[in-house]
């Protein structure tokens, strides 16, 4: 049981909360691509949501990297940063792919599809969704 002895310690939330702000920028600037491709093809509406969820990130990344930082940061304080950051980056492309005429259900399913880039989707017809869904999905 070598390795375990890490998961005995409590998870000190300052430093998730300030390590998960520093992927939630990585996140920001993800989104801020695909808001601008979707800008380049003029879909407005995805441009508008995308950045409306890029400043919502940017604002919460902020926010969390306020903490400071430290150097030893236990195992299981990482998986939580992997698990928020998954989680976090899910829910911020879910109502930018709502655009695609996708119900709340699907486009969660959508976004986690496309940040874990499995490829699966819900879309019967994928080939006739606007270029910036697919990006985003990409």
């Amino acid at each position: 049981m070598a390795g375990f002895e890490s998961l005995a310690y409590a998870v000190r939330l300052r430093v998730v909360t300030r390590y998960f702000g520093d992927l939630l920028l990585a996140i920001a600037v993800m989104i801020a691509v695909a808001a601008g491709f979707s800008l380049a093809l003029g879909d407005l509406e995805f441009a508008e949501r995308a950045a409306l969820m890029f400043f919502l990130a940017v604002a919460g990344a902020l926010l969390c990297r306020r903490f400071p930082t430290q150097p030893d940061l236990q195992v299981n304080e990482s998986l939580a940063v992997i698990a928020l950051t998954f989680l976090a980056g899910s829910a911020l492309m879910t109502w930018p792919l709502m655009t695609g005429g996708l119900a709340l259900s699907d486009a969660i399913f959508e976004s986690v599809s496309a940040l874990t880039t499995t490829g699966l989707t819900t879309v019967a017809d994928v080939e006739h969704q606007t270029p910036a869904f697919l990006f985003a999905r990409a």
